[in-house]
């Protein structure tokens, strides 16, 4: 968590399927990093906005 309040984003893919696991997760699971471009695609799609 110190990385992060130091804006250090590169373990984000371990925390968030650690927290995803600790909440039984069963859709969601992370396995990469969307890009600048792939993510600005999906906020479109999920919800109509750029």
């Amino acid at each position: 968590m110190t990385d992060w309040l130091n804006n250090d984003f590169g373990n984000i893919v371990a925390e968030h399927n650690s927290i995803w696991k600790m909440k039984n997760g069963s859709v969601g699971k992370a396995y990469g990093i969307l890009s600048p471009t792939e993510e600005a695609v999906l906020v479109k799609e999920q919800f109509g906005v750029k």
